[in-house]
């Protein structure tokens, strides 16, 4: 994705990584997918995620930012439900479909911080955007 960003393709970018689909009564978006079974975790669609919710603070799209913020809320809801001890299960016991490397478990502790500082920040800037009039 950081090519689609250096090349200011916003908009292909933006179709890649916030288009859900619909698949049997529920919805997936496609490239979280592919980065997940590639890499073991959400980690790098987060960091793509987070150049395109970068782009829409800069730009004041606040409908942008919104979509992403909620796209992210939702992975991180997913690591965040992960105990510390299921966690060391994953990587020591594993599932059905084999064990989870160290790397991937470590992804995910990572999903579950998101410093407070970030948060509120980017709190302040949606409520500033929201209540700015439009032009």
């Amino acid at each position: 994705m950081l090519h689609l960003a250096q090349a200011q393709r916003w908009e292909l970018m933006e179709r890649v990584l916030t288009e859900a689909r619909p698949v049997q009564g529920t919805f997936y978006q496609p490239w979280a997918s592919l980065r997940l079974a590639a890499e073991g975790s959400y980690a790098g669609y987060l960091n793509d995620l987070e150049l395109l919710w970068r782009h829409g603070e800069a730009t004041g799209n606040l409908g942008l930012s919104l979509r992403c913020a909620l796209f992210s809320a939702s992975i991180r809801s997913l690591s965040a439900n992960l105990s510390l001890a299921l966690l060391v299960g994953l990587v020591t016991v594993g599932t059905p479909n084999g064990r989870w490397s160290a790397e991937a478990a470590l992804a995910h502790i990572a999903q579950m911080r998101l410093s407070q500082t970030t948060k509120r920040k980017r709190s302040e800037r949606c409520s500033s955007t929201a209540a700015s009039p439009s032009p």
